[in-house]
C-alpha cells in the first residue's frame, strides 16, 4: 500500500505542476442555477478538487469525502492525460464536457448529479440514496462516485430509520412524483433539505435530508411541511414551459423558463402579496425587525418562492385562524384557507406533527 500511495503522489504532483487555470465563466448544468457573478467558479471548484485528491492520497486511498477522486485514480495513464487537458482548458464548455465524461464512465445515469455535488457543494457529502416506489417501500442505490457500493449493518439500519420518518410523515401522495430520498450533510446547523426537481419538466422530484440536522424532530418534521410545498407549488401542474409560442397576456408570474398557470398557488399569491413594487422592496431590504408584520419569518423575505412556503409552513402550525387580518402576515396565512386540498393536507400534517 505504501508504494502504491507513493506512485500516485508522484503522479498528481507531476499533475498539478504540468497545469494552469485562468479565470473563465461559471459551468452550466442542465436543470442546474448558478450564480453568473462567480466568475471564480471553476478556480474555486478545481483547488478544491486538487486539494481533495490530495487527501485522498493521504488517507491510503480508502472512502473519505468523496468517491469520485478514487474513480480518478482508477483513470491511471488515460486519467492523466485527460486531468491535463482538464486543468489546462479555461473554455467553460469544454471544461465541463471532460469533466462530465470522466464522471459518466462510472455513473452515467447520476453523471449532473454527481457534478453538482463536487462543483457546486464541494463540502457536503453524500451518504445514501433511496429510491421511492409506488407502494411506500424504498430501496438503497448506490450512486457510483458518490456513495459507498454496499452499507454496512448500522449505516442500513440508521439510514433506512430517517427514510421511513421521511415517508410516514409525509402525505401518501408523495411517491407518485417523488423518485428518491439522499441524506447527506453540509456539517451541523447548515442546510436542512431541499426539495427540487430532477428534470426540466418539473414532474419528478427528489428530496435531500441533511442527517447531521434531525435531532429536533418537530423542526426536523416542519422542514418537511416547507419543503413539500415547494413541490406543490412548483410543479408541472402549475406552470407551463416556455416555447416561443406561449405569451404571458396576462401577466403571470414567470420565471426564466416556465409561466405560472392563472390560478396557481404561486402566481395568485404573488398577485396579493408580490406584484406591488413597495411590497417587492420591503422583501429584499434585509430588516425583517421593520417588516415583521409583513412576513411570517426572516427567510420568507428572501424570495416569492420562498415567502409562500414559509407562509404555508406557518398556515399548518398555527392553531387558529388569524381573526382581525390587520397584519400582511396574517392574510398571507388566510391565503390557503381559500384551497380545500390544502386545508386537507393541513390536518394530515397536524395529526402527525402533535
Amino acid at each position: 500500500m505504501w508504494k502504491k500511495i507513493n506512485k500516485l503522489k508522484v503522479f498528481f504532483v507531476i499533475l498539478i505542476l504540468v497545469c494552469n487555470i485562468s479565470k473563465a465563466d461559471v459551468i452550466y448544468m442542465p436543470g442546474i442555477s448558478y450564480n453568473t457573478s462567480e466568475t471564480s467558479a471553476i478556480i474555486d471548484s478545481t483547488n478544491t478538487y486538487r486539494r481533495n485528491i490530495d487527501l485522498q492520497v493521504e488517507d491510503g486511498i480508502q472512502y473519505s469525502q468523496n468517491e469520485f477522486f478514487k474513480y480518478l485514480i482508477k483513470e491511471e495513464i488515460d486519467g492523466f492525460n485527460i486531468n491535463k487537458k482538464l486543468y489546462e482548458d479555461t473554455n467553460v464548455d469544454s471544461f465541463y464536457a471532460n469533466l462530465y465524461d470522466i464522471v459518466s464512465r462510472h455513473s452515467f445515469d447520476d453523471a449532473s448529479l454527481v457534478l453538482d455535488y463536487i462543483l457546486n457543494y464541494p463540502q457536503t457529502r453524500v451518504f445514501a440514496r433511496y429510491n421511492i416506489n409506488k407502494d411506500s417501500t424504498y430501496n438503497y442505490s448506490n450512486i457510483p462516485c458518490l456513495t459507498k457500493e454496499n452499507l454496512n449493518t448500522y449505516e442500513k439500519d440508521y439510514y433506512e430509520s430517517v427514510v421511513k420518518k421521511i415517508i410516514d410523515f409525509l402525505p401518501s401522495s408523495f411517491v407518485d412524483n417523488f423518485k428518491y430520498i439522499l441524506l447527506d450533510s453540509d456539517g451541523e446547523s447548515g442546510n436542512l433539505a431541499s426539495c427540487y426537481a430532477l428534470d426540466n419538466n418539473y414532474v419528478d422530484y427528489a428530496i435531500s435530508i441533511d442527517i447531521n440536522d434531525i435531532e429536533d424532530l418537530y423542526y426536523f418534521k416542519t422542514t418537511l411541511v416547507h419543503e413539500y410545498f415547494h413541490f406543490l407549488s412548483l410543479n408541472s401542474t402549475q406552470a407551463q414551459l416556455k416555447n416561443g409560442k406561449i405569451k404571458n397576456t396576462e401577466k403571470n408570474y414567470e420565471t426564466d423558463d416556465r409561466i405560472f398557470n392563472k390560478e396557481s398557488y404561486i402566481n395568485l399569491f404573488y398577485k396579493l402579496f408580490w406584484i406591488n413594487e413597495e411590497n417587492r422592496r420591503k422583501a429584499y431590504v434585509g430588516d425583517y425587525q421593520a417588516n415583521e408584520t409583513d412576513f411570517v419569518t426572516e427567510y420568507a423575505q428572501t424570495s416569492l418562492v420562498e415567502d409562500i412556503a414559509e407562509s404555508f409552513y406557518t398556515f399548518v402550525v398555527e392553531n387558529e385562524k388569524p381573526i382581525a387580518l390587520n397584519y400582511v402576515r396574517d392574510k398571507k396565512i388566510m391565503f390557503f384557507y381559500n384551497f380545500p386540498e390544502l386545508v386537507k393536507i393541513r390536518e394530515e400534517f397536524r395529526e402527525k406533527l402533535f
